[in-house]
């Protein structure tokens, strides 16, 4: 299928909006590359329900979400098949889900239509009081960042289906996954955890003084989110993202020096964990890289009979 982009050329600079000023960010997007075939065992799906016009063209008949899932296949041998389901207001509302959530008994991450929609409205209300996006740049960054989250359930899922230990909170687990596979294995490259930030940075920007409940929130604050995705773009390349450093709301120095250090241990950290479900026809895995072998249905039963917490341990 035909993509809402030229793939092989510059992105136009983006704004990233934060408090009343502007911090610049450019990047490039990655050359498209054979990768091989989609790998044997579970496999990842999509699909659709009936949706607004301008958000099917974008994400569906442009095949962005589809190219998620054959990202995912080229990259993990999964154990169960995962499925992502594009839903209508009704649907999200019987399934009781206000925005994008992976359902763990179903196996199938849920993503409303109408997340879409509310996501496209607040970009192009910051394009009318401050950022003066173009129409097909609004389309651009909303494509990249609804891609980003798809990333972000899926790794739910593999964090549910692969038994991942959790050591730093579900969001921010399923954040630095999504980062990983966008920066290593998406031929879209940085523009996805780019485009999440503007979108995150976006919402700060209209979200007014923080509650009880945002603090209390799981996924933490929105610039928080942001700027974890900014340090690992970063991080993967500085020479190559000075301009992150700079602006009046760019990322601060004593964040900066630590990012290709915070980087360089996410990718070690998640090639090691996934490393017995990676296989060698992605990007995620280096040349030469030998995983273990993938533990039995009874080794991890066995091994989780003999973590089992205890009461009084």
């Amino acid at each position: 299928m035909s993509r809402i982009r030229a793939s092989r050329a510059w992105v136009p600079v983006i704004c990233l909006l934060v408090g009343a000023g502007l911090a610049s960010v450019a990047w490039w997007l990655a050359t498209r590359k054979d990768r091989g075939e989609p790998t044997p065992g579970g496999q990842v799906a999509v699909s659709y329900d009936r949706g607004p016009h301008e958000a099917e063209q974008l994400l569906r008949r442009s095949g962005r979400f589809d190219h998620v899932a054959e990202t995912l296949n080229r990259e993990v041998a999964l154990p169960h098949d995962l499925d992502a389901r594009i839903v209508s207001d009704r649907t999200a509302i019987q399934k009781g889900i206000g925005g994008p959530t992976y359902v763990p008994e179903d196996r199938t991450v849920y993503f409303p239509w109408a997340f879409v929609s509310q996501s496209h409205d607040d970009l192009v209300e910051l394009s009318k009081h401050t950022a003066q996006f173009s129409h097909s740049e609004v389309d651009e960054v909303l494509a990249n960042a609804m891609e980003f989250v798809l990333y972000h359930e899926f790794a739910h899922g593999m964090v549910d289906e692969l038994d991942v230990p959790v050591l730093a909170g579900q969001e921010r687990t399923a954040d630095s996954l999504a980062t990983v596979f966008s920066l290593l294995s998406d031929e879209e490259g940085e523009a996805l955890p780019l485009s999440v930030a503007v979108l995150e940075l976006t919402r700060a920007q209209h979200g007014g003084t923080p509650s009880i409940a945002d603090y209390a929130d799981d996924h933490g604050f929105d610039r928080e989110r942001a700027f974890d995705a900014i340090c690992s773009v970063y991080g993967s390349a500085p020479k190559e993202h000075r301009e992150l450093l700079s602006g009046p709301h760019a990322l601060p120095s004593t964040r900066a020096e630590l990012c290709p250090y915070d980087y360089n241990a996410l990718v070690r950290d998640w090639r090691r964990t996934l490393a017995p479900y990676l296989t060698h026809s992605g990007t995620f895995l280096p040349p030469g890289f030998d995983p273990p072998p993938k533990p039995t249905d009874r080794e991890r039963d066995d091994i989780a009979d003999e973590l089992k917490f205890q009461p009084g341990d």
